[in-house]
């Protein structure tokens, strides 16, 4: 299947989803998060602020961790850190964002990233605009990557600019160097 045609049907299957089954598997994927290792022992995250039906990681941001959301500058991510729901905005493509300063990236320890899939080899696949390709290029820390069971596909056609994740967190499974 082409890029572009399992893109759109995985965004459509997405968007599908009931909304109660899409809290309930949230739920789940928060747990397991909470739950990895790496993640109780770091301080410095960054998370995104979901869309549509991605997986709701936002409960996440009530743990006493310092949070970073991305905000879309210049046409790249910068991470910000979140202060409040109170003090998000909503940007041009409809995704809140955090207002402030914005912190060297490599000064966080982990990255949580949604994606539209993922692949046995950890490759994801995200909307098309390469936001988070450039973002994580250079990124040092931990890359955990967020979705449903069902979005894991066996092989996502990498492109050249397309970065790996170390860990992909599903309802089902948490997937880490067995690519």
């Amino acid at each position: 299947m082409k890029r572009h045609d399992l893109r759109n049907e995985l965004i459509l299957k997405r968007n599908a989803l009931n909304r109660n089954l899409v809290i309930e598997t949230s739920k789940v994927i928060v747990d397991k998060v909470r739950n990895y290792e790496p993640f109780k022992k770091s301080t410095r995250i960054m998370l995104y602020f979901e869309i549509g039906n991605e997986v709701k990681i936002s409960p996440l941001l009530d743990d006493s961790k310092e949070f970073y959301l991305p905000k879309l500058l210049n046409n790249s991510i910068v991470p910000i850190r979140f202060t409040g729901f109170d003090r998000l905005e909503t940007n041009n493509f409809g995704v809140k964002e955090p207002s402030g300063s914005e912190i060297d990236k490599n000064r966080l320890e982990i990255c949580i990233v949604p994606g539209v899939c993922f692949d046995v080899e950890g490759n994801r696949m995200g909307y098309g605009k390469g936001f988070y390709d450039r973002f994580l290029g250079d990124f040092n820390g931990l890359k955990i990557g967020i979705c449903y069971e069902f979005q894991l596909v066996e092989k996502v056609h990498e492109k050249k600019h397309d970065i790996t994740m170390d860990v992909i967190i599903t309802e089902k499974d948490i997937y880490e160097n067995k690519w």
